[in-house]
């Protein structure tokens, strides 16, 4: 038989459990299969807040095409220490209107890690397809791109882009790209896509799609 004190833990790993399941409206179990499915603005933003775990896979899939003009600024996606594996599957949608602007002046609160980097995801680790991004307007202390400031991350996983398409303005002080900042890892590529982005660079470092291509399957 269980002891009262062994019941009591259980009982208080299902609430939170059970508290954690509650705090997300997405339908769908977030497997490849049957992944969550966005279906406005607070759902996307909502990611962001998944526990942070490089081992876990969690699928996304947009319904709906998603407008942020009324947003505000974007916080990006998977900012600092970049441990969520994150696949979205734009569906054949778009996300319109995006402004993401880490800048000192702008965010103060946040670390220096998380203000290096800028985009609709600070990280691309996991995935990326089928999604359009348009009338984006980025700008960023360190790297960016529209889609993230890095694809792929060392120690953290790698990322990939593909079938997407990406129109706006960005401008960074450091490594800046259309579509991405800085691909990272060797596994990591993007593949079928295209941007029609003014790059602003502030100072030093390097634009265009994306600053390094490892192995690129372009």
């Amino acid at each position: 038989l269980l002891s009262m004190k062994k019941i009591f833990t259980l009982i208080a790993l299902m609430l939170a459990t059970s508290s954690i399941a509650s705090a997300y409206t997405w339908k769908g179990s977030g497997t490849q299969s049957d992944p969550y499915l966005i279906e406005n603005a607070q759902q996307l933003d909502e990611i962001r807040t998944l526990p942070e775990n490089k081992d876990a896979n969690n699928y996304f899939k947009l319904t709906v095409d998603i407008d942020l003009a009324t947003w505000g600024a974007w916080r990006p996606l998977n900012d600092a220490p970049y441990n969520r594996v994150i696949h979205l599957d734009g569906n054949g949608y778009v996300i319109s209107n995006l402004t993401s602007v880490n800048l000192d002046d702008v965010n103060p609160d946040l670390s220096n890690a998380k203000r290096q980097y800028s985009g609709l995801f600070g990280t691309v680790v996991g995935s990326v397809k089928n999604l359009g991004v348009i009338n984006a307007n980025v700008k960023s202390i360190g790297r960016a791109g529209i889609l993230g400031g890095y694809v792929g991350v060392n120690n953290s996983g790698d990322g990939v882009v593909e079938n997407c398409y990406i129109t706006g303005k960005i401008e960074g002080t450091r490594t800046t790209g259309g579509i991405g900042g800085l691909i990272s890892t060797a596994n990591s590529y993007i593949k079928n896509c295209h941007a029609n982005v003014e790059v602003t660079l502030i100072s030093g470092g390097s634009s265009g799609f994306a600053e390094v291509l490892l192995l690129s399957k372009m």
